[in-house]
């Protein structure tokens, strides 16, 4: 364990600048969807545009995410991300700027949000990341929590509180201009000192050490990669529960005020999930370093099925609510932390980002089928009982999956053992 810790510590030492650079540039890069519920309300009243037709710009969030995603990440594995990321950033935030010309032409709108979604692709997890395991071995679980703690501490805090004084100061207009600003003033001379420069792949490796590990067969053609079970365990199991956890988690209000819980109560419990979220994602990555990451991946995704527990049983409990929101708040924290760790553990370094871009779509496409899922099933019968059900299955699934990662004999030692294997 020593000498372990003296590993981790030796890469913080030299590379803590490159985290810090990716953990805030993880927030800037989400800023679009943190600020969605912020700006709808008076672009609603300025433009005459419908919530429904503001909020319908996450899809083309979405569906750049998984289209177009993988063909960015294929392209960051054959030239490296920092180029990508540091022009990512830029567009991205000149995109943010640009809602300032929104107006009651919903193609304004759908214009600006696709410009954002497609330069959002060149910066995201998946190429931050990139550059997190390039650097780290001893200590990858924790830095990557770090980094994607990025968009809670940034996105998810700080983004919001600016936000709304900008638009009561000077009109949404220029809040716009302004949070877009401030996010490539904040990023981009960080990406540029920083962000992965002469990176090179860590020979300290725990997986590079076992030469039966397929994340050591840097040379696999990724179209073995994507065929095999490592590949599509990871895929279902992150889609079933990031379904399951975002739309608990887009629903937890309604879900407690139905069942009793009066609204301000309901409100203040679901700032539970945000606190959760971040610890849920800094301990999950400090756990991945240490303990068997197949397991610690089935405890997280269980979350949901506790929380849907908790919540049936439970009633106008006050302790259920605050017990299911902080079991949902770890399943979304730790989510997009466990697929990177077991992408680079499972699948190695030689594709990384071309596959994790794909499974990141996987995740987004959960969150895209879930939220709406759970309110046509709240419409149709006047209860979320079936959706609860429903995300019961899919997080006891999820967790199925990614503990049955391993090949048997590594679930029992904890050593790595046996080739990559087909579903």
């Amino acid at each position: 364990m020593s000498v372990i810790n003296s590993a981790a510590r030796d890469e913080w030492r030299v590379n803590w600048p490159l985290v810090l650079a990716t953990c805030l540039t993880a927030g800037v890069a989400t800023t679009h969807f943190y600020a969605l519920g912020i700006f709808m309300k008076p672009v609603s009243a300025a433009t005459g545009l419908s919530r429904a037709q503001i909020g319908s710009v996450q899809i083309i969030y979405s569906l750049a995410t998984i289209l177009i995603g993988p063909m960015v990440g294929i392209l960051a594995d054959k030239t490296g991300p920092r180029k990508l990321v540091l022009g990512g950033v830029i567009f991205y935030s000149l995109s943010i700027a640009c809602y300032y010309f929104v107006s009651s032409n919903l193609l304004i709108l759908y214009g600006i949000a696709l410009f954002g979604a497609l330069s959002g692709v060149f910066c995201n997890a998946p190429l931050l990341t990139m550059a997190i395991t390039r650097r780290f071995s001893a200590s990858l679980g924790l830095a990557l929590a770090v980094t994607l703690a990025g968009t809670g501490l940034y996105a998810g805090l700080v983004m919001p509180v600016v936000a709304t004084k900008a638009i009561a100061a000077v009109g949404f207009r220029s809040a716009y201009l302004i949070i877009g600003a401030i996010g490539l003033t904040a990023s981009l001379p960080l990406l540029f000192l920083f962000f992965d420069r002469g990176a090179s792949r860590p020979e300290n490796s725990r997986a590079s050490r076992t030469p039966g590990d397929p994340a050591a067969r840097q040379g696999a053609p990724v179209k073995e990669l994507l065929r095999g079970r490592y590949f599509w365990r990871i895929a279902l199991s992150g889609f079933l529960v990031t379904m399951a956890a975002t739309s608990m988690l887009a629903h937890f209000v309604p879900l407690m005020t139905d069942r009793g819980v009066d609204p301000a109560t309901a409100a203040a419990v679901a700032g539970a999930i945000g606190i959760s979220t971040i610890l849920g994602r800094i301990g999950a990555g400090m756990l991945l370093d240490i303990a068997h990451p197949p397991l610690i991946g089935a405890i997280c995704f269980i979350g949901p099925f506790l929380a849907s527990i908790a919540i049936l049983a439970g009633g106008a409990s006050l302790g259920s609510a605050i017990g299911s929101a902080l079991l949902i708040g770890l399943a979304v924290g730790a989510e997009v932390d466990i697929v990177s760790f077991l992408t680079r553990r499972y699948l190695g370094l030689g594709h990384y980002a071309a596959l994790y871009s794909t499974l990141y779509g996987f995740t987004a496409m959960g969150a895209g089928i879930g939220v709406p899922l759970a309110g046509f099933i709240f419409d149709r019968s006047g209860n979320y009982n079936l959706a609860l059900y429903l995300f019961m299955a899919s997080s006891a699934v999820a967790s199925i999956l990614i503990y049955s990662l391993a090949p048997r004999g590594e679930r029992q030692s904890g050593a790595v053992s046996g080739a990559d294997e087909s579903l």
